[in-house]
């Protein structure tokens, strides 16, 4: 089974962190969020990626690699100029083997389980299937009585939409035959058309589990907020590379990427420290996002370093 996975993208909600890394590799728990679907997608039986890169491209590449460490290979499908989502699978389609490719968002953290989507997908013979979900917002997406995706954004029918895309697809090979070559397009032109033209394209509902789009800063602290939780047993996320010098006092959520040092006597509250991070003995951080390599000391609250 192959995946393909949006990685391309400027990440411009995200700014400044983006000015630091690609938005796929900002980190989330302590890795870059891309990592957490790949590692997901590897159990699940995939066993060739495909990324598509723009900007930071070689952040990207260096930092996954060819994808030995997970048991898989990863490919690249590097855009000079981007082409968005419909623009960028379709420049990918000479690198697709597999009959039915799963199509992933890489900045997003999702619970599903991917093979049941594609039985779903299969069982009903789909051109494309877009795992879907109730329970968040913005709603985009309007659903028939047989599962069929019949709207989406209000395009052809007034009624409101009940459901959000989740940014995870599955689609057939047959379905690269409808994407137009060399031109930068969104892929929701593509799927509005197909169902113009009554094309079987199905929507997956999850109903439970977790999703998590980090578009923008307050959704990336949210991750951290939500996953990590709140108890303090597991207020702190730190690697084995990382080192604390004890006591300190943390609050919140506290997680640090590799090669963190934390001195003593310091007092953390919801901090997220990228690799890197020096903290000063004493200092203290209320609500502060530390990016790669930073060197910091003192008080500091409601920043980004």
């Amino acid at each position: 089974m192959q995946a393909f996975l949006f990685g391309a993208g400027f990440g411009v909600r995200l700014k400044p962190l983006t000015d630091f890394r690609p938005k796929v590799l900002v980190p989330v728990l302590g890795k870059p969020v891309i990592e957490h679907t790949i590692e997901k997608l590897a159990l699940s039986g995939v066993s060739s990626f495909i990324i598509n890169t723009h900007y930071q491209s070689e952040k990207l590449v260096s930092k996954l690699g060819d994808g030995v460490r997970w048991g898989t290979n990863i490919i690249y499908s590097h855009e000079p100029d981007i082409l968005e989502t419909g623009g960028g699978l379709k420049h990918a389609e000479r690198l697709v083997e597999s009959d039915t490719l799963i199509v992933y968002n890489g900045d997003i953290i999702c619970s599903i389980d991917i093979n049941d989507v594609i039985n779903f997908h299969r069982e009903r013979k789909a051109l494309a299937t877009l795992v879907c979900a109730s329970w968040c917002d913005p709603k985009q997406i309007t659903i028939d009585h047989s599962g069929k995706i019949s709207d989406i954004r209000n395009t052809y029918l007034p009624v409101p939409p009940t459901h959000t895309f989740l940014g995870i697809h599955i689609v057939e090979r047959s379905f690269f035959r409808y994407l137009e070559p060399d031109k930068k397009f969104s892929i929701i032109k593509t799927y509005l058309d197909l169902i113009a033209d009554k094309q079987p394209i199905y929507a997956y509902t999850m109903q439970n589990g977790y999703w998590y789009d980090i578009g923008s800063v307050e959704q990336y602290k949210k991750v951290h907020s939500e996953m990590i939780g709140l108890q303090e047993e597991k207020s702190l996320i730190k690697p084995e590379s990382s080192h604390i010098v004890n006591p300190i006092t943390t609050e919140g959520f506290v997680c640090l990427g590799e090669n963190c040092f934390v001195g003593t006597g310091c007092k953390l509250r919801n901090v997220i420290a990228w690799d890197g991070v020096h903290i000063e003995p004493n200092s203290e951080l209320d609500d502060v996002i530390l990016t790669d390599g930073i060197h910091v000391e003192g008080y500091h609250a409601n920043a980004i370093v």
